[in-house]
């Protein structure tokens, strides 16, 4: 009898754990997103990994633009200077886009906790490449290209959260 009342309890422990990671893999957060409770390893290595993306190749850039959000549709929070996506509730980690009025697109740059963090790249609307860099906690951070509408470089600069390096 007591060996059954153990496999009983035992059964009991393995549904509620069971229950828990159905509750945790129904969640609303998206794989990968950064909320409060995320650690800055997790965050730092994100960061990496989306830095070292291409965005001068124009098949990845096809590839992320689906997902992207639209930059002008992100509601920002004026207090944190986060951003989210329209309705959400956490800061909005992932690609957001920007497109000229032509319809060719603007800008493609990646957020992470609701800042801009990793590369960023803008286009003329020629579809030329205008600039390419990278910000830091939304502030500009690393080597920064810039094009004229010819496709000619123009600049380089090298930034240091927003304080331009000579």
């Amino acid at each position: 009898m007591e060996q059954i009342k153990t496999l009983h309890m035992n059964h009991l422990i393995f549904l509620g754990l069971a229950g828990l990671l159905l509750l945790n893999a129904c969640s609303d957060k998206p794989t990968g997103s950064n909320d409060e409770d995320s650690s800055a390893g997790t965050r730092e290595q994100l960061l990496k990994k989306v830095s070292e993306i291409d965005l001068s190749d124009a098949e990845i850039v096809r590839e992320l633009l689906p997902d992207a959000a639209m930059f002008d549709n992100l509601e920002w929070n004026s207090t944190t200077g986060k951003a989210r996506a329209p309705g959400g509730k956490a800061p909005h980690t992932g690609w957001a886009k920007g497109m000229h009025p032509n319809g060719s697109l603007l800008g493609l740059g990646h957020f992470i906790d609701g800042k801009e963090n990793g590369p960023c790249f803008f286009w003329h609307p020629n579809g030329t490449k205008n600039q390419q860099g990278g910000f830091l906690e939304s502030k500009r951070h690393g080597l920064w290209i810039h094009w004229d509408e010819s496709g000619k470089e123009t600049k380089r600069e090298n930034w240091d959260e927003d304080v331009l390096v000579k």
